[in-house]
């Protein structure tokens, strides 16, 4: 499970060709194909070129070159990308915070605490409550099924745009494709999401 900058795949795969072999899989939150779900967390990561807008997600940009070392790696090990196109489709409120907050037990109320600290951060950026990224990679080998997604081969931009998405037309050779995962399957995944997250937190 990586949950920032490809860093250090990247460089266990310069020193070891063969790593990816000894894994069954690999989950990335990183990433977008959707420039409005950038827009709400990546506004400092935009670049204008030709008048035309782009935006490159936060974990992706701080190391394109590693991004594009992985993304385009040549590799039949399934990996699975969980960008803000699904990460941006719920949102961890209040309502979710009291329930935390109602075991009184040290975990969860340590836990509750710094989720105050995100709902307060979070206000400047989006009313109600905050996108809970990360979670997402692990609820995901909980409960694949609650996920749509689509098999696609991706192309990673270092210049001009730092880890910039896009679809590959056609396939790479020798290499199985992204499973990138774009939305919910319907209304009630997206509520059983927001139930499991919860539940292991109290």
């Amino acid at each position: 499970m990586t949950l920032g900058p490809l860093t250090n795949i990247a460089t266990a795969l310069r020193h070891y060709p063969e790593f990816f072999d000894d894994l069954k899989k690999i989950i990335m939150m990183g990433g977008t194909l959707t420039p409005f779900a950038g827009f709400l967390m990546n506004r400092i990561f935009f670049e204008k070129i030709n008048n035309k807008t782009f935006v490159s997600e936060f974990n992706f940009y701080q190391d394109p070159i590693a991004t594009k070392e992985v993304i385009e790696y040549q590799t039949m090990t399934p990996r699975i990308e969980m960008g803000l196109d699904i990460c941006c489709r719920t949102v961890f409120k209040k309502e979710h915070l009291k329930r935390i907050e109602s075991v009184d037990k040290p975990i969860p109320q340590f836990i509750a605490k710094y989720l105050k600290f995100w709902l307060n951060l979070w206000k400047i950026f989006l009313k109600g409550g905050f996108y809970p990224f990360d979670t997402f990679v692990p609820i995901y080998l909980i409960k694949p099924e609650l996920f749509k997604s689509a098999n696609l081969f991706l192309n990673v931009e270092t210049n001009p745009i730092p880890a910039k998405l896009s679809i590959l037309k056609g396939r790479r050779d020798n290499s199985a494709p992204i499973t990138y995962c774009t939305d919910f399957v319907d209304s009630r995944a997206k509520e059983e999401f927001m139930e499991i997250l919860v539940s292991n937190l109290i």
